[in-house]
């Protein structure tokens, strides 16, 4: 199973846009294994975490965990 990555941004006018970025190819379910594989992906288009201002996730363990989820990890 793949997971779609998708970007959300605002332009200066106001306007929120949403753009498909890629597919990612499932790496595995653990937290650490996502981690590695989002943050590999926002390098090649040159994203960088700092710069964002919020994620968003399933409410799947792996992903939103307080502790140890991916979104932690990447926060």
């Amino acid at each position: 199973m793949e997971h779609k990555c998708t970007l959300w941004y605002v332009k200066d006018n106001g306007t929120p846009i949403e753009r498909f970025m890629c597919f990612l190819p499932n790496s595995g379910h653990k937290s650490e294994e996502l981690t590695d594989e989002v943050m590999t992906t926002l390098s090649l288009y040159d994203l960088y975490p700092v710069f964002s201002r919020a994620q968003s996730y399933d409410n799947a363990s792996n992903m939103a965990g307080a502790d140890n989820g991916l979104q932690a990890r990447i926060k």
